[in-house]
C-alpha cells in the first residue's frame, strides 16, 4: 500500500511539475509575440516617419537651393565669416549624407532575414532582428533630423 501512494504521488508530483515548466513556456512564448508585436509596430512608425522626414528634406532642399540661387543672383557679398560657416555646413551635410547612404539597404537585409525566421518561427531571431531594424532606422532619423537642422541654420544665416 504504500509503494501505490508513493507511486500515485511520484506521479503527481512529475504532472504537476511538468505542468508547472508547460505554462511557463506558454507565458514565455505570449511575452515573446507582444514584444514582437511592439517592435513590429515600432518599425512601421519609424517607417512612416523617415518617409516624412525624407520629404520634409527634400522640400528643404529645394527651398534653400532657391535661396542661395537668389542672393548669388543679387550679388550679396558674403563675409569670410558667412564662407566659413557654409563650408562648415556643406562638411556637416556631406557627413549626414555619408551615414544615410551608409545605412543604405540594411534594411532589406534584415527584412529578407526576418522572412525566414517567421517561416522558421524562430522568435528570438524574431525580435533581434526587429532591434536591429530598430536601431538602423534611429540613425536615419537622426540624420534627417541634422540635416534639416543644419539647412534651417543656412537659411537664418542669409
Amino acid at each position: 500500500m504504500k509503494k501505490i501512494t508513493i507511486f500515485i504521488l511520484i506521479i503527481m508530483f512529475l504532472t504537476t511539475t511538468s505542468t508547472f515548466a508547460i505554462e511557463q513556456q506558454k507565458s514565455d512564448m505570449r511575452q515573446k509575440k507582444v514584444d514582437i508585436l511592439l517592435a513590429s509596430q515600432t518599425v512601421m512608425n519609424n517607417r512612416i516617419e523617415i518617409e516624412s522626414l525624407s520629404d520634409a528634406l527634400r522640400n528643404k532642399t529645394r527651398e534653400t537651393k532657391a535661396l542661395i540661387k537668389t542672393s548669388l543672383e543679387n550679388k550679396a557679398d558674403l563675409t569670410p565669416k558667412q564662407l566659413r560657416m557654409f563650408k562648415e555646413v556643406l562638411l556637416d551635410l556631406k557627413t549626414n549624407q555619408d551615414v544615410l547612404e551608409s545605412t543604405m539597404g540594411d534594411i532589406q537585409n534584415k527584412q529578407e532575414a526576418l522572412k525566414q525566421a517567421r517561416y522558421a518561427k524562430d522568435l528570438d531571431l524574431i525580435l533581434s532582428l526587429y532591434k536591429e531594424i530598430i536601431a538602423i532606422q534611429n540613425v536615419r532619423i537622426h540624420a534627417f533630423y541634422k540635416m534639416i537642422q543644419t539647412l534651417n541654420g543656412i537659411k537664418n544665416a542669409l
